[in-house]
């Protein structure tokens, strides 16, 4: 295709790099953000939580924060111990880029686009699958935060990259992307544009994995856990409605404009369906995120 040997040499010298650093995203972080606080500080959060909130989503607690060379933040109640820490977050950073690594170099191989969204998307569904590691039925999902969240996470990404995979197959190729991805530069800056995506948008989750806080769905849930889990399974039945709707209509009218359906209320349904999921992925870690 478009190699030459310098090009191959930068891309054996980035595996090789991104090897390394993913050989030690599953080593305990040496530390972790430490946030100096002091016991009047800790005093004043205190004060500054409503009472009401602190029954429902921090019950019977009391801080102790060490600082000076504490490596973590950490949070003592009657029951529990929240701790902070970065290794999560920065191990879903190595899964993303890892798999859109992968992407541009079978890019630059190939000229394929049958990988794009089966990679691109699909990592965010291997990003999420570290949060459910333990969890041994459906009950364990939904009684814990950060399994309930890694698998929404998970399922909308198996569920979308494997919808757009399917596509693929059948399309064979995106013509949008014709005259990117027909350059190196082109090429890069599409998997760097994709590396972002996943980064930015899977924010809510990532971020929220970094507090040990756990609480599921029971009496005391907090209201915006609740709303959340409502908006995302009225997002996810969205889009996956919107996606079949237009893969339907474009069956049998492959230049028309689709205007079936929900497609007839917005011209693009399928986004909206998507921001809802995800504001709603937002909403049940909002409370370890404020």
């Amino acid at each position: 295709m478009y190699l030459n040997s310098s090009k191959i040499l930068l891309i054996i010298t980035l595996l090789v790099v991104l090897v390394l650093d993913i050989s030690t995203a599953f080593v305990p972080m040496a530390s972790a953000t430490s946030i100096p606080f002091t016991t009047a500080s800790s005093n004043n959060i205190m004060t500054n939580i409503g009472e009401k909130n602190k029954k429902k989503i921090y019950p019977n607690l009391s801080i102790n924060i060490r600082g000076g060379g504490s490596s973590e933040t950490k949070i003592h109640s009657a029951s529990s111990l929240v701790e902070f820490h970065n290794g999560p977050f920065w191990q879903s950073t190595l899964i993303f880029t890892a798999a859109n690594a992968l992407g541009w170099v079978i890019s630059l191989l190939t000229g394929s686009h049958v990988h794009l969204d089966l990679i691109g998307t699909g990592a965010f569904a291997v990003a999420g699958l570290p949060s459910l590691v333990g969890v041994n039925s459906v009950s364990d999902v939904v009684s814990s935060r950060i399994p309930l969240s890694g698998a929404m996470m998970t399922l909308w990404g198996t569920k979308l990259a494997g919808f757009l995979f399917f596509r693929a197959l059948k399309t064979g190729h995106d013509v949008r992307l014709d005259d990117v991805l027909s350059t190196f530069s082109g090429t890069t800056s599409f998997w760097i544009v994709s590396l972002l995506w996943g980064l930015l948008c899977s924010l809510p989750h990532t971020l929220g994995t970094t507090s040990s806080l756990s609480f599921g769905i029971t009496a005391d849930t907090p209201i915006t856990t609740k709303l959340g889990i409502v908006l995302y399974a009225v997002g996810i039945a969205f889009e996956t409605l919107a996606d079949l709707q237009k893969w339907n209509f474009k069956q049998s009218n492959p230049k028309g404009f689709c205007n079936v359906g929900v497609w007839s209320l917005s011209q693009h349904p399928n986004w909206f369906g998507n921001l809802l999921l995800w504001s709603g992925i937002f909403l049940i870690n909002a409370p370890v995120l404020v």
